[in-house]
């Protein structure tokens, strides 16, 4: 039955090639915009949720008097402070970063880097950025040791395996102990290379070794399972009280991880960050999309309705039944849907890298390879067809039989 009910429907829509072509061209525009939209606010979304129990992530930011009105909340805070940090019980781990940049030279090949951090010999812990040689507890516990990533292993060493290896940066020679895959794109952070902490501490001015009121590092604590952030956070303000013996102290918080990049709004933050108000604005607005083509559909199909009412005149005297008429004029809405949701996805396909540069993104988007999104994108567009395609339906099962005819 719905094998005849989908033969009918290709027939109808191939002898209505005009009213087809323009009941599609608007679909798909509609779909193309929404699921590009869709994927900018997924990956908005994504931020830091790659990072194993990501949930239990946390950074310890401050709000810090510094002379001027008021406070100022800081996303760093003191380099001395993360040591306190394992009297509190329900933390597990902690690890501090600091931004750096400095000149990598291997033999002739001399480049300025930018994407560079310092880091304890715990980073690895705190985060699971992957790595692909190298072990995590053990990559940064000595002087003079780096991890890099692919694309920085690539640059200076070509497909040789770097692990062993030395670079020059600035001042320093660094044996390579870990190789890392590339950061993904939704990090509030990235780095193509990590030097041991120990390494560049002799360099660090004495207001970052000596002063408790210095801002220099980002410091971010892993929680035990099962803790609660809250009574975590409680429980560092008499630390901090007993810490500092000086008036104004700072007050301290835990940030969770996955919250960063939408939420955040401190200074001396690691990137700029997004905002999650826009996320919503876009999330609104390609909703909006797909509801104003989904309704230019069914005025279209409303419209061409005086057109087939002999059509359903001469079914409804040859017996058909007003669900069959239903059923026929759904498998029309049906078809035509999932003929658009389809050419919109090769669409967005095409247009993702467009896209990106626009938007400034990096979304890497294989819908043709992603079983999951092609079944999704199916049962979106079974879904949209017959969303959009029910009123006209029911509308045009409804003529009177007589009327109808003349």
């Amino acid at each position: 039955m719905l094998i005849n009910y989908f033969k009918i429907a290709l027939r109808n829509l191939r002898k209505k090639l005009g009213y087809t072509l323009i009941n599609c061209i608007g679909l798909t525009t509609g779909i193309t915009s929404f699921l590009l939209l869709l994927l900018f606010v997924q990956d908005e979304w994504s931020y830091d949720k790659f990072h194993q129990d990501s949930d239990r992530i946390y950074r310890v930011a401050g709000s810090h008097q510094q002379g001027g009105e008021g406070r100022t909340k800081s996303a760093n805070i003191t380099y001395l402070f993360a040591p306190e940090l394992s009297k509190v019980s329900g933390i597990e781990k902690w690890t501090r970063l600091i931004p750096n940049s400095g000149l990598v030279r291997r033999n002739e090949k001399v480049f300025q880097e930018d994407d560079i951090l310092a880091a304890d010999s715990t980073f690895f812990e705190v985060f699971s950025f992957p790595l692909i040689e190298g072990q995590p507890s053990t990559a940064l516990d000595r002087v003079n040791t780096a991890v890099i990533s692919e694309s920085m292993a690539v640059k200076y060493f070509g497909q040789k395996n770097p692990i062993g290896e030395s670079l020059e940066l600035d001042d320093f020679v660094l044996e390579i102990t870990g190789l890392m895959k590339d950061f993904p794109t939704n990090s509030h952070f990235h780095a193509d290379m990590i030097v041991s902490q120990t390494t560049v501490l002799p360099s660090y001015p004495d207001w970052v070794t000596n002063n408790k009121g210095g801002t220099s590092h980002y410091t971010y604590v892993r929680l035990r399972e099962g803790a609660e952030a809250d009574l975590i956070q409680e429980n560092l303000k008499p630390l901090v009280a007993e810490w500092y013996t000086y008036d104004d102290a700072p007050e301290y918080f835990l940030q969770p991880l996955e919250s960063i990049h939408l939420n955040s709004d401190l200074s001396s933050e690691l990137a700029p960050n997004g905002d999650i108000l826009y996320t919503y604005i876009f999330l609104s607005v390609a909703i909006l999309i797909l509801v104003i083509a989904g309704i230019n559909y069914m005025n279209l199909a409303i419209a061409k309705s005086s057109g087939r009412s002999k059509e359903v005149g001469l079914r409804k005297i040859a017996g058909a039944s007003k669900s069959q008429l239903v059923l026929q004029h759904l498998m029309e809405s049906v078809v035509l849907s999932l003929f658009a949701v389809l050419l919109g996805g090769l669409l967005t396909e095409i247009l993702m890298p467009y896209f990106n540069e626009l938007s400034g993104k990096a979304i890497q988007s294989s819908i043709l390879n992603d079983l999951g999104f092609v079944l999704g994108l199916l049962l979106f567009g079974i879904l949209l067809g017959v969303l959009t395609g029910s009123y006209p339906a029911f509308y045009l099962s409804g003529f009177n039989t007589l009327r109808s005819i003349n």
